[in-house]
């Protein structure tokens, strides 16, 4: 070791006799001034992008943001923006929770060229407000007119507009989250306000200084994957999760971060934008993508415009006739008769923020109307129903196989969104089609969820577990282990999944074997799967500001007999967003796991405190009081959660049997009549309603629910009880 020590030392010292410098193990950062000495006209174009002028202080040349000293009244509060005396020094008076009035400093503004954004220094935690400023109209505007109450979490002084968790680190370079979960402070840095050239290349500092010693071949720079620009633009124009902290560019993204696809509310079922998505998951269900297609392609990726104007652009790659009046049926200079006014229609976020839908796809209103998402002809003819825009579609176009297999798939997706069973046999067909896109089979596989068990989907499943994308891989494998205990052919896929290349795969595979007894393993299994839990609790920590990340790490650690670990995650998650639910509802059962019965109906009355309809909460304290034979405390509570929730699983049912034990046999046989329309105790339900409706001489009751007794369960017939309701009968 003494050896390779000195001969390291030795080839150093030489290097530096020879005028070259070493090159650095980890490249630094170095700001986009530093490029400007090699690469001016780049640097120039970049300048003028809405990139370089992502973030900017409030008071930076250039800002159009109006500070008036007007005030304004908006749907979530009202401010007065106004500029100081003392130098540039910018305040924002806003209401906040309690109706008082305090002022904050304007610290950054969101954007350019078509709407600025404030964030606000609100008690030292950086805020994004729910107002902005249209640059084109000169006026400010609410973006969101329908406002966030003070206790939901997109109230701007909630989480939700935590600016440095939820929207700093894609307008900035070299962006480093410093959050403090213990005393819930943040301190994230940045290097460089805007998205700078080291934010899509990556730390210069190595290159820099292989130029300027002028070493022959400089060090490797930029993006090295296989997946080029591209890659590096969907850090920021996606919908993610991510899985590790910092992103530098080259990194593969499997392992950097998981995407948002079309089984939550983001997109409708067709794939269309239904929120502030982005364009990265868009882009990647088109058929562009799928022919190697890039961003680069379009758009030009340092002054940040495309390449050509208009109809210009797409003809470049494709047919001229495309253009033409007989196949677009709009006259020139019409916005019909652009390409992108039919396959790329604008969506309109945050109110007045114009993007286009980046999956480039065919218009089909017949097929929007049937999931109730827009189309690209009602988008812009807006009197119009989308009826009359399919009929003219139709008329013009006909209606082609491809458009047909696609509406069959969107109907499938549709259905799996709605938890309808009969879409199973289309996901299925879409997951195992190798030809569809990467997130539609994703998506795919997520939604087969509910049905994991089925022989057929259970197959696809560990199929997909193969597949080439990752993100398909970790759908099948959430999919596959979300219902454990898993069958041992599932649990194989699942163990064999922690050793897979990409991260994401890993961290799904580490959450669907959290109950696991890693002791049972063979032993070459046991070091893999304890690495991906180690891992899965690594990726969870780097979302430690929000939360959701504490309440999963609650269910990671309770399932692996981690009490108090999950107690202490609870606890966490409540502090952080005090009216979410589940947390507290989960701590509660771990308390009476626990033994701390009273902690648990402490916390139960908690919850009702801040949500007085929150059925889960009833039902639990009427077991609680059950336990203790407090009957009337356990019938109210569960009068108030059938009020709540009407079909909430074994309430009735339950009811049933504390109105037994009250001596109330009426209302027990009614409650019992009620709990046979829930499946969770259908057969319960009925056995005792044909025993109670025989030992009360209720003979109609009891002769009108015996068929269906017998029905439910042949096995019904062997209680004794029933027997003697039989022969009673008889």
């Amino acid at each position: 070791m003494t050896v390779r020590a000195g001969r390291l030392l030795l080839v150093l010292t030489a290097l530096t006799a020879c005028g070259v410098e070493p090159r650095e193990s980890v490249p630094t950062y170095v700001g986009s001034p530093t490029c400007a000495g090699c690469h001016a006209t780049t640097y120039a174009a970049w300048q003028g992008s809405v990139h370089a002028r992502a973030l900017r202080p409030a008071d930076a040349p250039g800002v159009q943001t109006a500070f008036d000293g007007t005030e304004r009244r908006f749907a979530s509060l009202t401010f007065t923006p106004r500029q100081r005396t003392d130098g540039r020094t910018i305040d924002v008076r806003a209401e906040d929770e309690d109706d008082s009035a305090r002022a904050h400093r304007a610290a950054y503004v969101l954007g350019a060229d078509e709407i600025e954004q404030l964030v606000v220094d609100a008690d030292g935690a950086l805020r994004a407000l729910p107002v902005a400023w249209d640059v084109e109209t000169q006026e400010w505007f609410d973006v969101f007119p329908e406002a966030p109450r003070p206790h939901e979490w997109a109230h701007w002084l909630a989480p939700g507009m935590n600016a440095s968790g939820q929207c700093l680190e894609c307008h900035v370079t070299g962006f480093e989250k410093q959050y403090d979960p213990a005393a819930q402070r943040d301190a994230s840095a940045w290097r460089e306000a805007g998205v700078a050239c080291e934010a899509c290349h990556g730390p210069g500092s190595a290159h820099v200084a292989d130029a300027r010693s002028r070493r022959t071949g400089l060090a490797p720079y930029g993006q090295t994957d296989a997946a080029g620009p591209m890659e590096t633009c969907a850090f920021c124009h996606s919908r993610r999760v991510m899985l590790t902290e910092p992103y530098v560019p080259g990194q593969p993204l499997a392992d950097a971060m998981d995407f948002e696809l079309l089984d939550g509310a983001l997109f409708h079922a067709d794939g269309v934008s239904a929120d502030e998505a982005y364009e990265w998951t868009s882009f990647r269900m088109s058929r562009m993508a799928q022919e190697g297609v890039r961003c680069r392609d379009c758009h030009e990726p340092h002054a940040g415009g495309l390449k050509a104007a208009g109809n210009a652009l797409c003809l470049s790659c494709h047919d001229l006739a495309l253009a033409a009046e007989a196949h677009t049926h709009h006259a020139a200079g019409r916005p019909g008769a652009e390409c992108v006014g039919c396959h790329m229609p604008p969506l309109v976020l945050m109110e007045r923020d114009v993007r286009r839908d980046h999956r480039l796809s065919v218009p089909d209103p017949a097929r929007a109307a049937a999931i109730g998402a827009p189309d690209a002809c009602t988008t812009c003819h807006t009197s119009e129903t989308q009826r009359w825009a399919a009929e003219w579609t139709a008329h013009w176009y006909g209606t082609s196989a491809v458009m047909q297999r696609e509406r069959v798939l969107v109907a499938a997706f549709e259905g799996g969104r709605r938890g309808d069973e009969q879409a199973v046999t289309g996901l299925t067909a879409a997951l195992q089609d190798r030809a569809l896109d990467p997130p539609r089979r994703a998506s795919a596989a997520r939604l087969l969820e509910p049905w994991g068990r089925v022989p057929e989907v259970a197959t696809a499943l560990r199929e997909a577990a193969h597949a080439t994308d990752p993100w398909v891989r970790a759908s099948a494998i959430r999919s596959l282990g979300a219902a454990p205990p898993a069958p041992d052919d599932a649990l194989g896929t699942l163990a064999a999944a922690t050793t897979d290349p990409a991260r994401v795969v890993r961290i799904e595979a580490a959450f669907a074997l959290r109950g696991l007894d890693v002791s049972a393993l063979d032993p070459d299994r046991r070091g893999p799967v304890e690495a991906a839990f180690a891992e899965w609790l690594g990726a969870n920590a780097v979302l430690a500001d929000l939360p959701e990340s504490h309440f999963n790490r609650g269910l990671f650690l309770g399932a692996r007999g981690d009490a108090p670990g999950a107690i202490a995650a609870y606890r966490a998650a409540i502090r952080l967003w005090p009216w979410d639910m589940a947390p507290r509802h989960n701590l509660a059962m771990t308390l009476e796991a626990e033994g701390d019965t009273a902690g648990a109906r402490q916390e139960l009355l908690a919850a009702l405190e801040r949500d007085p309809d929150f059925a889960p909460a009833h039902f639990d304290l009427a077991r609680l009081w059950a336990a203790e034979q407090e009957w009337e405390q356990a019938t109210a509570a569960l009068e108030r959660c059938l009020v709540a929730a009407p079909s909430y699983p074994r309430a009735a049912y339950t009811l049933g049997l504390v109105h037994q034990q009250r001596g109330d046999d009426a209302r027990a046989l009614d409650a019992l009549e009620r709990a046979t329309d829930d499946p969770a105790s259908r057969t319960a339900a009925l056995r005792e309603l044909v025993r109670l409706a025989h030992q009360v001489g209720d003979t109609v009751r009891r002769d009108r629910w015996m068929p269906a007794a017998i029905l439910a369960d042949p096995a019904v017939g062997d209680d004794p009880r029933v027997r003697a309701a039989l022969a009673g009968g008889s």
